[in-house]
């Protein structure tokens, strides 16, 4: 439901299973305050303070006491200009009072003026703070050509430390960013330098990290490419080794799709495709792990068949008239049954779940009969009609309880309890994100402590249990905490992993190196990690998964290292078996996460806790936000993740955003696997959650709005449309623009309305957000020339255009 001011602002919205979001826009038609349910509790509300060209400068939470159905800003034009130096604006300042403000992030343009002040490390020495840096081999940073460019951001942790987290971006004289420096939640500086070709792919990437204990560790990555710019090899080198390891190497076809491909120079691992006329894979082979695909008319997975060293599985897969997985039958196999079979209600719920499995060594049989009972779209009650079974390997559905309400949730439609799991409770920070998570249950009583940083991005993680817990619980009673007394603490640097201050992973992309060992991962078309492999040994970890990610109960290395279904965290310890999809957590047995859709109102048609509208054997959600086809995902983890990291480095000129912030390649590069073999839907940086990255993506050369706007927040709360390109192959805009018309020095008009906010690349019309009427003279027969807009003539806005709209060289009149 929405509610509308006269403005035509969307000032109030609500969510399935959550309360009342409220929006306030400024006269500019700005979002600059809003609040959820949980806010609402506290009195709390969230600001968005932009700068004079209408980028985002700052957030955070404020006490205000504010109105939103009084349209309270209409006659007040926020902005926030940076005065420099320390202060609770973190060097902004702005007219509009705030009461009790939290400054949560900042981000800084143009210059470097920002360093040295609030908690931001000085540009005075190279080695030891955020000065740029000369490395040979590397590209030169030019610090003078930086107008309109995100130079920095910082960033709080939303929970313990209250060190700022700090970033600094370095550009060459074309605009490309070539350098990087970060300050993490440690207090340590870990930098990144790349090397451009000409062409702006990246050739080299060097990477230094300092450990919590102070200990530096470097790599570098080495990129090479074939005569079409394709990745070919891709080679890293850790802790200044003299010889690298390969991590992947690729071979295409004629028209462009993966032929070959061997992770990290195990070459008995190496892959071959094979592709149907319509050039899905149909045939994958790779050392001890091949796949073969069957397909319906209408390209949904109609049967898939895996062989392990260990024998072959096969599932044949049903599905409803709406494209859900009803019925997954299991053969090729005389001793196990892993099958399952589902049904939905008319919302797109799971209603009952019956689910094939090992119950004890060598013993198979019905595992889980669940029954579900929802209030709207939110899991109340599940109860399974097979009773619990003391296997410990085994993942299946655990009936702990039996109430009329078993899982509680808080006013954003989060869940607080899941008395089943032993999960007592669990609060949420205002990123509706996990903060703390209590478990009491049969096998253990524990606390998982969740550190996120402003940004989204989860810093550490301290879990506390109790070794000596025997009792039997009252389900849903407080836990203990003075029993806590074993902890370990898990820190996330970039793609280093610590546990207790000691270096324990570092992910490489193929796969991982923990104790200097690199460690390859296998993984199927849905990019879930089906086999673990090292130079010496061929099944160091072995996995298979029913089709919603609940894994087997048939092995007992499942616990060896944790990237699991999806290429995702999976947290098993103390009986939670949860996934973190980086926006919201996932439970595999009940095929449902935990928080609502962040993007709901992209997907209205079905559930916003379902996963992947319940087909996920065609389609995976890489960050918890949006779904892909798995052949998007396939043709990314086999061959084109070199690809992926340079449009994350804005390096390809064709790149734009689209209405939910998924880079895409409208260039149609040919990508593998891909039905159809051209990339045109490549979602490039669907996982660039942070401003950088998005900047990055857009190559913003021009004085756009903060790309984590477009990222992180649907369309619907604004008014005016989105300059996202234009035919020169531009990036303009990534921010909204009021509506209006504006009259240009040559007498052209520009019109922008509030239909479809954004720019259609491909067909090269704005579907009526903006056009620009072209200058139109009439010579009288007196002599006097009439000029005006010429309302027959139009073209799309020219990125020279958008300019003067932003600049106030275009006047508006209307």
């Amino acid at each position: 439901m929405y509610k509308y001011n006269e403005r035509g602002h969307c000032i109030a919205k609500k969510l399935p299973g959550a309360d009342w979001i409220y929006y306030i826009y400024d006269k500019a038609d700005r979002l600059i305050f809003s609040q959820d349910g949980e806010q609402r509790a506290r009195s709390e509300w969230r600001f968005t303070i932009p700068d004079l060209f209408g980028r985002v400068v700052l957030e955070g939470i404020c006490k205000n006491s504010l109105f939103y159905d009084t349209d309270p800003l209409q006659g007040t034009v926020v902005k926030a200009s940076h005065t420099g130096g320390t202060n609770t604006y973190k060097g902004y300042t702005f007219s509009y009072p705030l009461t009790t403000a939290t400054v949560h992030s900042a981000w800084y343009y143009d210059n470097y003026s920002f360093c040295n002040y609030n908690d931001v490390p000085a540009r005075s020495s190279s080695t030891t703070d955020f000065k740029e840096e000369t490395r040979s081999g590397y590209s030169i940073v030019d610090a003078t050509k930086t107008q309109g460019l995100l130079t920095g951001e910082l960033h709080m942790m939303l929970k313990g430390t209250t060190t700022t987290l700090s970033t600094v971006y370095y550009y060459d004289n074309r605009g490309r960013m070539v350098q990087t420096k970060h300050k993490d939640h440690n207090g340590k500086i870990n930098k990144e330098f790349l090397s451009l070709a000409f062409d702006g792919l990246v050739e080299k990437r060097f990477l230094s990290h300092r450990s919590p204990t102070n200990t530096e560790y470097t790599e570098e990555y080495l990129y090479a490419y074939d005569h079409a710019r394709r990745p070919t090899t891709t080679t890293h080198k850790w802790n200044g080794a003299s010889t690298g390891v390969v991590l992947e190497a690729n071979t295409y076809d004629a028209l462009g799709r993966i032929n070959s491909n061997v992770p990290m120079g195990i070459t008995r691992m190496q892959s071959t495709h094979s592709y149907d006329v319509r050039s899905r894979a149909e045939y994958i082979t790779r050392g001890f792990f091949n796949q073969h695909f069957g397909y319906t008319y209408g390209s949904n997975i109609a049967s898939y068949q895996t062989y392990l060293y260990y024998g072959n599985k096969k599932y044949d897969f049903t599905y409803d008239g709406l494209g859900r997985l009803t019925n997954a039958a299991f053969s090729l196999s005389s001793s196990s049954n892993f099958a399952t079979s589902y049904t939905y209600d008319k919302n797109g719920n799971m209603a009952t779940i019956q689910r094939y499995g090992r119950k004890a060594y060598q013993t198979y049989g019905l595992i889980d009969q669940i029954t579900t009972v929802r209030d709207g779209n939110r899991i109340v009650k599940a109860t399974d009609g097979v009773a619990n079974f003391p296997d410990s390997q085994s993942q299946d559905f655990k009936d702990y309880v039996n109430k009329t309400t078993e899982y509680t949730y808080n006013q954003n439609g989060a869940m607080t309890q899941d008395q089943n799991r032993g999960i007592t409770l669990v609060t949420y920070n205002i990123l509706n994100l996990p903060e703390q998570i209590d478990i009491k249950s049969p096998v253990a009583e524990a606390r998982n402590e969740y550190y996120y940083s402003s940004d989204g991005v989860k810093r550490r993680v301290i879990r506390k249990w109790n070794p000596n817990y025997s009792t039997s619980p009252v389900i849903g009673s407080a836990i203990n905490t003075s029993s806590l007394t074993q902890t370990e603490t898990t820190d996330y640097v970039g793609n280093v992993e610590y546990v207790n201050n000691v270096l324990k992973r570092v992910y490489v992309g193929a796969g991982y190196i923990e104790n200097n060992v690199y460690h390859c991962y296998l993984k199927d078309y849905l990019a879930n990690t089906r086999l673990v492999a090292t130079p010496t040994d061929s099944m160091y970890q072995w996995l298979n998964y029913y089709p919603y990610g609940m894994l087997y109960g048939d092995r007992g290395d499942q616990g060896r290292q944790q990237i699991k279904y999806g290429g995702k965290e999976f947290d098993d310890k103390h009986g939670l078996n949860l996934y973190d999809f980086g926006a919201r957590f996932y439970d595999p047995a009940l095929g449902i996460f935990l928080t609502p859709d962040p993007l709901a109102e992209k997907y209205y048609s079905t559930s916003p806790y379902a996963y992947c509208l319940n087909n996920p054997m065609r389609f995976v959600d890489p960050t918890g936000k949006w779904i892909e086809s798995a052949w998007d995902i396939f043709s990314l983890v086999t061959g084109a993740k070199n690809f992926v990291e340079n449009v994350k480095q804005g390096n390809v000129g064709a790149a734009v955003v689209d209405a939910i912030g998924v880079v895409v390649d409208v260039a149609a590069v040919a990508l593998p696997v891909v039905p159809g073999g051209a990339g045109a839907a490549i979602k490039g940086v669907r996982a660039a959650d942070k401003v950088v990255d998005a900047t990055k993506a857009a190559k913003t050369v021009d004085k756009t709005a903060n790309a984590t706007k477009a990222l992180n927040r649907t369309t619907e709360g604004t008014k005016g449309a989105r300059f996202v390109g234009d035919i020169d192959g531009k990036v303009i805009d990534l921010q909204t623009t009021p509506k209006g018309s504006y009259i240009h020095p040559d007498g052209s008009r520009t019109d922008v309305l509030q239909t479809r906010p954004h720019f259609d690349k491909k067909t090269q019309t704005s579907h009526g957000t903006s056009h620009t009427h072209e200058k139109y003279t009439n010579t009288r027969p007196d002599g006097t020339v009439q000029e005006g807009p010429d309302l027959k003539k139009t073209h799309i806005p020219t990125y020279e255009e958008v300019e003067r709209i932003r600049n106030g060289q275009a006047i508006k009149t209307k």
